[in-house]
């Protein structure tokens, strides 16, 4: 993954924390962690190393994607240092991955106080606006972070999304699943006979685009919709699609995909069901920026199988929090390439499998 002019690597984490007085320095966008130089008031300035190793352990655990542990070593680094946009910015992030959108709100608020041309803290705050179901305020911080960003195609892709009424929210974004969300007409699943699912992958697709390397960004995304079953789903690869339960290709036009340029969709999948059940599945992944220009990362193809995977495994339909993977498009800057909690949450409800401390 190239990082981008200002030192930034989308989706990644990256810290660059130092204790200079001194301007922000590199910095990460939303769904990820924005660590950066913290100024410390005059009131804590004999103690900045006691700030710094609550804001690195808030740091840390928003890495190992533990939100709600990581509330408390940022809350009180923020009630030391409440000036810090840095922060606060952090201690939204892990209020809005533990499902607070309102406190995370208020975090994002705090941060534009004290550094109101702050990226981080825009772009998070217009996700949780729009995961709240708030239109209005998501399309006026989507476009406050644009006009700041003009070369931000992922985000001028989601304002037209939002515009064009594709990113609606349908239930509760801020409930434990997205269960609700999930047409219920259509709610299907793979029989327990069928496991171990078979999965044929195009390993010598001849498209342009496609990389040694995306089978197994392909492979990683079943492995963890597996994990958060509990192993309820298992897949095993075969090299003759005529034998597989699933099969999945590579294409490099979103008009192979029968989807417009301008939709939110990066994939699509087929279900073949009859009474609630699956029993044969086939998935289309794009690997060519929609928009043209450059090379698709691997974390971005990841977020795509993700999506598409739980498509093929019985979750019709898309969460109205635009931090779950399975958001309505993966070209959120708020999905990050992992299953969040609702995701695996609402997997779990599906297949019968408690859920018991998802995190």
């Amino acid at each position: 993954m190239k990082p981008r002019q200002d030192g930034v690597l989308r989706a990644r984490p990256y810290s660059n924390h130092t204790l200079k007085s001194c301007a922000a320095g590199s910095t990460l966008l939303a769904a990820a962690f924005f660590a950066s130089t913290i100024l410390f008031a005059a009131a804590d300035s004999a103690h900045p190393e006691e700030i710094d190793t609550l804001f690195q352990e808030g740091l840390r655990l928003l890495r190992e994607n533990r939100p709600e542990e990581a509330r408390q070593p940022l809350e009180e680094a923020a009630a030391r240092e409440p000036t810090s946009a840095a922060i606060h910015c952090n201690l939204g992030l892990a209020y809005a991955n533990s499902r607070d959108l309102e406190q995370a709100v208020n975090e994002f608020v705090l941060a534009l106080r004290f550094d109101e041309h702050m990226p981080e803290a825009m772009i998070n705050l217009a996700g949780c606006y729009q995961s709240l179901g708030k239109r209005a305020q998501a399309l006026e911080w989507y476009q406050k972070y644009l006009t700041e960003n003009p070369a931000d195609e992922e985000v001028a892709d989601t304002i037209r999304a939002i515009k064009a009424g594709a990113m609606e929210a349908r239930g509760n974004p801020a409930d434990e699943d997205y269960y609700g969300s999930l047409a219920s007409n259509q709610r299907c699943r793979w029989p327990t006979e069928k496991v171990p699912l078979k999965v044929f992958l195009d390993r010598n697709s001849r498209i342009k685009e496609f990389r040694e390397s995306f089978p197994a960004v392909l492979l990683r995304a079943f492995e963890e919709w597996s994990t958060a079953t509990d192993g309820r789903l298992r897949f095993t690869e075969t090299l003759d699609p005529a034998n597989a339960d699933i099969i999945c290709r590579w294409v490099d036009s979103s008009t192979v995909t029968g989807i417009p340029s301008t939709a939110p969709e990066r994939g699509v999948s087929r279900l073949d069901a009859s009474g609630g059940v699956i029993f044969r599945a086939k998935l289309k992944v794009l690997v060519a920026p929609v928009l043209g220009g450059g090379t698709i990362t691997d974390d971005e193809v990841y977020k795509s199988c993700l999506h598409e995977v739980g498509h093929v495994l019985g979750l019709n339909g898309h969460s109205p929090n635009n931090r779950d993977v399975m958001f309505f498009t993966i070209d959120s800057p708020t999905v990050m390439p992992q299953l969040s909690g609702r995701d695996k949450a609402t997997i779990r409800r599906l297949y019968d499998v408690n859920v018991v401390d998802i995190k």
